[in-house]
C-alpha cells in the first residue's frame, strides 16, 4: 500500500487510471474424485472494455485439441506416464509488466476492532500498488502465459513451431523424454516414470497445484 499524499502516489491526480476490485465466492463441482472446494478471490471488477487494451496486450495462446490427442496416442505408444496439473492462484504468480493502482479493499479499509476502532487507520489515505497479475486484468492472461513459457524453457522444455503451446524435453541423445500441452493454468504432461517424477518436483518448487 502507497500513501496517497504525494501526486507521483496519486493515480487520480496523476490521470492514471484507479481499478476497483470485488470479492468473488465459487463453489467448485466435485470431479475426478475430489469433493467440492469453495473458493475466494478478490479480482479487478472493471470491465475489459474500459481497460483500454489491445488485441495484442489480451492475446493467449492455448494448445489445440489435436495436440492432446496426439499427446495421448505417444503415450500410450510408449507406455509413457500421464501427469495433469492445475496451477492454483495461477495469474497472480505473474508479474504485469507495468504495475496498476487499484483501490484498497472497504472491507480491510473499514475493518474496526470490538471497540469499534479502525484496524488500519493509515489506510485511510492510501491506494493499492498492484504489481502481480490479478484476475480480471485483460492482460493478465498474456502475462501468466509468458511466465509459464519462461518457466518450460527454463526446465528444459522446448516449444514446437506446429503448437507454441506444446514443449518437449529431448535426453542427451535427441530423443523425446517428456512432452507437455498447456491449457491455461492446466497442464498435460506425458513422459518416463523418471521424467514425470521431476517434473512434478519442479513444479512444486515454484507453484501450488491442486
Amino acid at each position: 500500500y502507497v500513501p496517497k499524499s504525494k501526486k507521483d502516489n496519486d493515480p487520480v491526480q496523476a490521470k492514471r487510471k484507479l481499478y476497483k476490485g470485488k470479492f468473488v465466492f465459487k463453489e467448485k463441482p466435485p470431479a475426478n474424485g475430489q469433493p467440492s472446494r469453495k473458493k475466494a478471490r478478490y479480482v479487478i471488477s472493471d470491465p475489459k472494455f474500459l481497460q483500454k487494451l489491445t488485441d495484442t496486450d489480451c492475446f493467449s495462446p492455448m494448445c489445440r485439441f489435436e495436440t492432446v490427442r496426439w499427446l495421448l496416442s505417444v503415450a500410450v505408444e510408449r507406455d509413457w506416464e500421464l501427469v495433469s496439473t492445475d496451477i492454483k492462484n495461477a495469474f497472480p504468480t505473474s508479474k504485469l509488466p507495468e504495475p496498476v493502482w487499484m483501490e484498497i479493499p472497504k472491507c480491510i479499509r473499514d475493518e474496526r476492532d470490538e471497540h469499534g476502532e479502525l484496524k488500519h487507520p493509515e489506510l485511510q489515505d492510501c491506494y493499492a500498488y498492484v504489481t502481480g497479475a490479478l484476475y480480471g486484468l485483460g492482460n493478465s492472461p498474456r502475462c501468466f502465459n509468458k511466465h509459464l513459457d519462461k518457466w518450460f524453457k527454463s526446465k528444459g522444455y522446448e516449444p514446437l513451431d506446429a503448437d507454441s503451446c506444446l514443449y518437449v524435453k529431448y535426453d542427451k541423445t535427441g530423443h523425446v523424454r517428456a512432452a507437455a500441452a498447456t491449457f491455461v493454468d492446466d497442464a498435460l504432461v506425458a513422459g518416463d516414470a523418471a521424467s514425470c517424477a521431476e517434473y512434478k518436483a519442479m513444479l512444486k518448487d515454484d507453484f501450488t497445484c491442486s
